[in-house]
């Protein structure tokens, strides 16, 4: 990613118009870039409307320390998945979500 300000205000900017729509979401997963914070201001900021409250939200990051999440979960943030392992962690993640009921599958017609 570029660290021109322009496309951080862009790609910050976009998620925020999703975030506040009505478009129904089952969960959030957010990217943070070591110098980019703008994941945990997104999640802060589905926490603190009504209508996303509930949805879980879990960040992909390069490495995950103890004061990574913390602040994570400080932003309201379920779960940290390391992108070093190719995202290897992520299915199991959202099969925990599904079974503690978190997230809840579709039903079919």
């Amino acid at each position: 990613m570029s660290g021109n300000p322009f496309d951080r205000h862009f790609r910050v900017s976009s998620a925020i118009r999703f975030i506040k729509s009505d478009i129904r979401y089952d969960i959030f997963l957010f990217d943070l870039e070591m110098r980019d914070a703008a994941a945990f201001e997104l999640a802060e900021l589905a926490k603190s409307l009504a209508h996303r409250r509930q949805i879980p939200i879990v960040v992909a990051a390069s490495e995950i320390d103890s004061s990574l999440e913390e602040l994570a979960r400080n932003a309201g943030v379920v779960e940290c998945v390391s992108k070093n392992g190719g995202m290897s962690a992520l299915p199991n993640v959202i099969i925990a979500l599904l079974q503690t009921g978190r997230i809840e599958p579709d039903e079919e017609d």
